[in-house]
């Protein structure tokens, strides 16, 4: 699979700036969105459907794209999603695609084909410690990359392209302007005779940033989870003075409950040590001030 490009930068027009306690963050240009694209044809039958959502220039950015080919002969279907934030010194980012086709026709051709990307231009006024935070999944006719860089230097860089890979991070950046892209995109090609095809594919980042060099950086002052989606855990962390947190399935069914101060670990196990459906789950922190849940997305 060709590699997801992103699109052009929007306007260098000084979007946002994030100024905290911590550190200042001049948010020049971003570009996050999400595509699916699906297409099915035997010669005689074609079916195709495409969609690109674009978020705003600021603000909480949660889509998820749904989009489906289908003939006598042939299917293609592709999900696609992101998730993602500015706010304060925290750049939050999670997306996930997942690709199918099938051919059963001799003549039969189909394709499924989506991608989610967050790109980002910034500049730090001062120098400024960072912790990245998260991971990257991809499997064949599927990659997702995370960079963080600057002109002529590469800060960091990770290719989940064969497989789950950990991101955790620690240093400081100096002052200047930075770029981060977060992209990851899957296809599903089937012809005459081949079998069904599949791709999935994932990223979870968290950019932190504080201004005090001497101190250790935080992950993150809000509910958050790292990785998510995920596969065999993922780290709950926990605001406040809060030390609980209930697991819900889609349904709305209580499924565990985790106890713990300022950080839990959930296994992907129901409360009797059961291992749990791939699928959507929803956290919810007990106790006041609790804040609204959190949707975990569980793959096996």
């Amino acid at each position: 699979m060709k590699a997801m490009r992103l699109a052009a930068w929007t306007a260098v027009l000084g979007l946002a700036v994030a100024q905290t306690s911590e550190a200042t963050i001049l948010i020049f240009g971003q570009d996050r969105r999400v595509q699916a694209s699906t297409f099915v044809a035997d010669g005689v039958d074609f079916d195709d459907d495409q969609a690109t959502e674009v978020a705003p220039d600021t603000g909480p950015f949660d889509v998820q794209l749904d989009k489906a080919s289908l003939i006598p002969t042939g299917a293609a279907t592709v999900m696609a999603n992101q998730d993602s934030e500015i706010f304060g010194d925290t750049i939050r980012a999670s997306g996930q695609v997942q690709a199918f086709s099938e051919a059963n026709g001799e003549n039969t051709v189909a394709y499924a084909f989506g991608g989610s990307n967050v790109a980002l231009r910034f500049s730090l006024e001062h120098d400024t410690a960072y912790t990245l935070q998260g991971s990257v999944t991809g499997a064949v006719n599927a990659t997702a990359t995370v960079a963080l860089s600057r002109p002529f230097q590469t800060v960091a860089f990770f290719n989940g392209q064969n497989g789950y890979l950990e991101i955790d991070q620690q240093g400081v950046l100096e002052a200047g302007t930075y770029d981060l892209n977060v992209t990851c995109g899957a296809s599903a090609n089937t012809g005459p005779g081949e079998p069904l095809a599949q791709a999935e594919v994932d990223y979870d980042v968290l950019l932190v940033f504080a201004q005090s060099t001497d101190a250790p950086v935080v992950a993150s002052a809000r509910f958050a989870a790292a990785p998510n989606p995920f596969r065999a855990s993922t780290r709950l962390t926990l605001p406040g003075d809060l030390d609980e947190v209930r697991v819900f399935d889609a349904a709305g069914r209580l499924v565990r409950t985790l106890s713990g101060e300022g950080e839990v670990v959930f296994d992907g196990r129901d409360s009797a040590g059961r291992p749990l459906a791939s699928g959507v789950y929803w956290a919810q922190p007990r106790g006041e001030g609790a804040p609204k849940p959190l949707r975990l997305v569980h793959l096996r």
